[in-house]
């Protein structure tokens, strides 16, 4: 079997993984404030407001935090390599696996050669660009690699 073609694309954290980062925050902060009013005799009413009042804020902050810097996630036939912004574009070689994996959205999982894993969200056009790569036969791994 041929091994995928070179490809590369920029990961962002924008749509769909944003939004599953900002459900918990905002989500944690509604059952406090609805436990809080029921705890005080609030009616359910009164209750249901309080907790949509405080996930609002949660869920704002979380959803318009800074985003990621510049990652660039790419695959030269061969190994795989990482290049983040903010270590001054230093290429990094790793594995990189597909743990989470919808129609037009992908959770893929980078461990580096030498640190620690990342994980990665993949939409739209940028998965489109690393599909055949990512579902490819696995290559042998580098002989140089520390496992």
């Amino acid at each position: 079997m041929r091994p995928a073609p070179a490809c590369a694309a920029q990961v962002g954290d924008g749509g769909l993984w944003r939004l599953l980062q900002a459900l918990p925050g905002a989500l944690a902060c509604a059952v406090i404030a609805a436990w809080l009013a029921g705890h005080a005799q609030a009616q359910p009413p009164l209750q249901a407001l309080c907790a949509l009042l405080a996930a609002m804020p949660a869920g704002v902050w979380a959803w318009r935090r800074p985003s990621a810097a510049a990652i660039r996630l790419s695959w030269d036939g061969q190994y795989w390599m990482l290049c983040d912004s903010r270590d001054g574009a230093t290429p990094h070689p790793g594995r990189v696996s597909v743990d989470f994996a919808l129609a037009d959205w992908a959770l893929l999982r980078f461990v580096p050669d030498d640190g620690p894993a990342r994980w990665l969200p993949l939409q739209g056009a940028a998965l489109d660009t690393l599909r055949a790569a990512l579902f490819a036969a696995p290559m042998p791994a580098r002989p140089d690699a520390v496992e």
